[in-house]
């Protein structure tokens, strides 16, 4: 679906990444003293939108009159403010209904566990310079590669796992004007994991977007649907394929137990069967 930035009279289409700044070979130039030579990104995140990052300039970038600290996602009419310009961010897309449809009435095979389908939960950004030294990083990106990696209090250094990956993504770069590889590293952690993006660069700097993915069905995110911590319990054994009778065995409850839960799940979801309940939950969940 079609995505644009508007900005006085012009429309910029989006595809892939756009970058906004002072230096002409920006997707949008405004040139302002105010303005950075590359100063934001609007980055195509694959199916998970369109994203804002600002790349750690001086006078920042506000969203909607709020300055942006971390990636953020860009809903349809949101504004973007840097320095005197305003760019508005328009976007007709329907993601829910692509994801219906690429899910499809399959997904709901035992084969195909629904259980391990991963919802975004939070963003950050590392921006580094040509020697692969971090210039810039987020407060959350920080605490990230302290959880996942195990890194130290080094500031100026990747850790070694994922300094090796983007070494390894840099071998295979693009041509001037071409895309780039939407190759990702994942990193697992309980019902967590950390996807990380190459999503820009070049001569002098490159663009690392992370972000923390969480189970959909993890008994955290059920509860934010208004679901009891019960209730999340049993609807997370629900996605894993289990019965009423093997869900009371688990949770040591009855099976008539475990049924008026599935009764209240159906009726705070608004839906009349388990197929209806997993689907709502993965889109509901997954739009973020």
């Amino acid at each position: 679906m079609p995505a644009w930035l508007e900005l006085d009279d012009k429309r910029i289409q989006l595809v892939e990444s756009c970058t906004i700044g002072r230096l002409p070979e920006n997707s949008v130039v405004l040139d302002d003293a105010a303005v950075s030579r590359r100063h934001a990104l609007v980055h195509a995140h694959g199916g998970a939108g369109y994203w804002l990052v600002d790349f750690g300039s001086s006078n920042g970038v506000r969203l909607n009159g709020r300055r942006v600290f971390e990636p953020v996602k860009l809903r349809d009419l949101d504004k973007i403010e840097i320095g005197e310009h305003s760019l508005i961010f328009k976007h007709r897309g329907d993601s829910l209904s692509r994801k219906r449809a690429a899910l499809g009435a399959n997904a709901w095979k035992t084969t195909e566990r629904i259980s391990e389908t991963f919802a975004p939960i939070n963003h950050a950004a590392i921006l580094l310079d040509k020697n692969g030294e971090i210039t810039t990083i987020t407060p959350q990106a920080r605490q990230w590669l302290a959880n996942y990696f195990g890194a130290g209090d080094s500031t100026t250094t990747l850790p070694g796992k994922l300094s090796a990956w983007v070494e390894q993504q840099l071998k295979s770069e693009p041509h001037r004007g071409a895309p780039v590889p939407a190759d990702l590293l994942t990193v697992p952690k309980e019902n967590k994991r950390l996807v990380i993006q190459l999503a820009e660069r070049n001569q002098d700097q490159r663009l690392l977007l992370l972000t923390e993915e969480q189970t959909v069905f993890s008994t955290e995110l059920l509860q934010t649907l208004g679901l009891t911590p019960k209730e999340s319990e049993v609807l997370h054994w629900l996605a894993e394929g289990k019965t009423n009778p093997e869900i009371g065995l688990i949770l040591n409850a009855s099976p008539r137990t475990v049924g008026k839960h599935v009764e209240h799940i159906f009726a705070k979801l608004g839906v009349e069967s388990r197929t209806a309940a997993l689907l709502y939950v993965v889109e509901k969940l997954s739009r973020k």
